[in-house]
């Protein structure tokens, strides 16, 4: 009888570790991002875009715990339930935000400044900066700090 229940419970246990593994891993076939020349696209089942974050949209670009960003409205397409959040403010949206998980955040971001130069170059749009991501990176037109020239 008590080795029944300790069996029983044992198998639920498992069962509930696996539902939690399977459910974990299933975000990761479900979406993906792939970067073009003109926007970052998501895809749905690696195939099918359901959203694409145009670059001439993007205002600036971090990286984020989940726990800072979970309740901030905007678009939300995890790859990984928990993972580090790539941040992107966009203008003229509806939502202002939308957050993407990929495998590297810092290599993600990277790879968008990478093509956001190239976007720029190309279009000739002026960017006004590095969009956000130096620190050296002020408004078009503002001085530079006075204690910095000595």
């Amino acid at each position: 009888m008590i080795l029944e229940r300790i069996l029983w419970l044992a198998g639920t246990i498992i069962l509930m570790g696996l539902a939690a593994f399977v459910f974990f891993r299933l975000f990761r076939v479900l979406i993906a991002y792939k970067i073009t020349d003109k926007n970052i696209t998501v895809l749905l089942f690696h195939f099918l875009p359901i959203y694409r974050v145009r670059f001439e949209k993007i205002v600036k670009m971090h990286s984020a715990r989940v726990h800072e960003v979970a309740v901030i409205p905007g678009w939300h397409f995890p790859s990984r339930v928990f993972g580090r959040r790539v941040v992107i403010e966009m203008k003229d949206t509806w939502f202002r935000y939308a957050f993407l998980t990929p495998e590297n955040p810092d290599a993600f971001i990277s790879e968008i400044k990478k093509h956001l130069a190239n976007f720029s170059e190309n279009s000739g749009i002026h960017t006004g900066g590095d969009f956000g991501f130096g620190a050296g990176a002020r408004p078009q037109g503002a001085r530079p700090n006075a204690l910095s020239s000595r």
